[in-house]
């Protein structure tokens, strides 16, 4: 639910901001602003979890999420949507930062990385249905239509958490555990390994459909198809990998996914305003091989480090690591864009998407891309510098 939400919306930002009239610097706060609570509730919530009870703060979450998504559907203008998209963040993080972690404690160590490619699978096929299934209800309906959808799937996972979801133990004194994990090194680096990729990542996830829309002039439909095969070949390689991971370890995996990653962010800067469908189509693909390569045997090796009182609060500083990633992505990506725009051609200090010639569009995105593509080098550093796991 929460993947399909954030992949929806995301092909849909372009239909909004013409909807409500919007600058770019604006409409990005419809993103920034969900993850900007995100990231700031999770690793508070996650040690909650621990402290509480992991099931009960599911399910909790869960609810405010689908009420909060009623309130996203039926705003007046951007700053109502803006708003309302920080409450479903709240609402996101209560489950987000515990969901890994309910996970990983119900599966032996030995099965760790399959059960965690599994998982990304799963968020895989969130990712890869909303696009589509965004693009398909902002075309024949409306862009309110995806915030809709999340009711019947938030009342099922409700009811299916209360009936399968056990009990889980409490821990009454995780808080003197906690400094711990800013001591390990290993997870520290591999933390940071993550953050720098999905910044990396949502600058590409945030401009492309914005690139598709205003230069290739394909239809939302359309938009959401094309984004869905970086997913669809994710959800591919995340059990693989995952697998891969329990056998080889993650030392060579991680470093190797986001080396590749970092080859085809150039290879997909080379886009111009005359590229095909199938020419955007390859290199997502390829980009989502890479990217299930080095997240699942990562999230993994990451969860193993720490001990079992101290799950959830790891799986919510990963989920926060992630989330401020994204996030800070989405603001480096306007940043970034609209400078090399302005540099380029010097138009207004404020202005649409829609507004940009495609051939200025098309250096705007290039330049944008390659600075992503250096942001993974850092990633590789960091997933380097975490050294081997005692």
């Amino acid at each position: 639910m929460a993947t399909f939400d954030s992949s929806a919306v995301n092909v849909s930002l372009p239909t909004i901001a013409r909807h409500f009239n919007a600058l770019l610097t604006e409409v990005e706060w419809v993103v920034t602003g969900y993850l900007l609570a995100l990231g700031l509730l999770l690793l508070p919530l996650g040690i909650l979890g621990d402290r509480w009870g992991k099931k009960k703060l599911f399910r909790i979450g869960i609810l405010a999420f689908i009420s909060s998504s009623v309130f996203c559907a039926i705003t007046q203008n951007v700053y109502q949507l803006i708003f309302c998209r920080i409450l479903q963040g709240m609402s996101g993080a209560i489950f987000i930062s515990i969901a890994p972690a309910i996970l990983v404690d119900s599966f032996p160590a030995s099965e760790r990385g399959k059960a965690m490619g599994l998982m990304g699978m799963c968020v895989s096929l969130g990712l890869m249905l909303g696009a589509p299934m965004g693009g398909i209800l902002t075309h024949y309906f409306s862009w309110r239509s995806i915030f809709f959808v999340n009711l019947p799937i938030g009342i099922l996972g409700f009811f299916l958490s209360e009936k399968f979801l056990k009990e889980d133990e409490k821990y009454t004194e995780v808080f003197k555990f906690e400094w711990a994990l800013f001591k390990n090194r290993f997870f520290i680096g591999g933390n940071l390994s993550l953050f720098f990729y999905f910044l990396s990542l949502f600058i590409l996830y945030f401009l492309t459909p914005f690139y598709l829309t205003e230069v290739l002039h394909f239809s939302p439909q359309k938009v959401g198809l094309t984004m869905m095969t970086f997913s669809a070949a994710f959800a591919v390689m995340m059990p693989i990998s995952g697998w891969l991971s329990d056998h080889v370890g993650s030392r060579l995996l991680s470093p190797l996914g986001l080396f590749l990653s970092a080859i085809i962010y150039v290879w997909i800067a080379q886009l111009t305003e005359t590229a095909t469908s199938q020419e955007v189509i390859v290199r997502l693909l390829c980009l989502g091989l890479a990217s299930g390569l080095f997240q699942a045997p990562n999230n993994s090796a990451l969860m193993g480090a720490v001990s079992k009182q101290q799950l959830g609060t790891a799986s919510a500083f990963m989920a926060t690591m992630r989330t401020w990633g994204l996030m800070l992505g989405v603001f480096l990506a306007t940043l970034i864009f609209t400078f090399r725009v302005k540099a380029y051609d010097g138009l207004g200090p404020h202005f649409s998407a829609h507004d940009v010639p495609a051939p200025l569009f098309v250096m705007g995105y290039h330049d944008t891309l390659l600075f992503a593509a250096g942001i993974i080098v850092l990633s590789i550093f960091f997933s380097l510098l975490r050294g081997p796991k005692h």
